[in-house]
């Protein structure tokens, strides 16, 4: 018998809980935490964009963000009201409001030294320093956070450098070779007007 889809697309939701996972020390973790209480439309099932059977798993839209995740299965979400199509093309523009401010170079600098960036921020730090990170082969997480704890303190030196020499100091020979500094250095001190959408 088939399944009836707990939710349409356009739902409001409210996310009740990340994907547990475990770990060997800590036992149950919750690896979303900071979703929990958000409020989110239904993009769909998997059945709904790919086909199939599966009407449990969902992507969703956070309406505050306009971020998408895939995928939340149907117990980790509430129905909040039946919402509707409209509600998405408010999403989008605070989508493309953040997407801005994650991209503007004066607000990373001011955000750099706690390191708590956007994905965004740090995939273009990592473009203009010339990082090639596999996040663009496998899109997971995980490793563009990693990269990002062995590249931030880098990124905090070259910004308190007080000259083009002194932020080129930790670097070897080839490091220098391969990464363009004096983009980041030039950025960080305002020393030209680059254009971050033209990055």
């Amino acid at each position: 018998m088939r399944k009836v889809q707990k939710f349409k697309r356009g739902n409001k939701v409210k996310v009740l809980f990340g994907h547990p996972i475990w770990g060997s020390k800590t036992g149950v973790t919750d690896i979303s935490p900071e979703e929990v209480g958000q409020e989110a439309l239904i993009v769909g099932s998997y059945a709904d964009q790919f086909g199939g059977d599966d009407r449990e798993n969902y992507t969703i839209m956070f309406c505050e963000t306009g971020n998408e995740v895939s995928w939340k299965s149907e117990d980790q979400l509430e129905l909040i009201d039946k919402g509707g199509e409209h509600l998405f093309k408010e999403a989008k523009k605070n989508r493309k409001r953040i997407s801005r401010q994650n991209k503007d170079i004066k607000y990373i600098n001011s955000k750099l030294d706690e390191g708590k960036l956007s994905s965004e921020s740090i995939l273009l730090l990592f473009d203009m320093l010339g990082h090639n990170t596999s996040f663009h082969k496998n899109g997971e997480f995980f490793v563009l956070f990693s990269d990002w704890a062995i590249l931030h303190p880098v990124f905090v030196h070259i910004k308190n450098a007080k000259t083009l020499k002194e932020s080129k100091s930790i670097f070897t020979k080839e490091g220098l070779h391969k990464y363009n500094v004096e983009k980041i250095y030039n950025a960080f001190h305002n020393n030209n007007n680059i254009k971050i959408e033209q990055l």
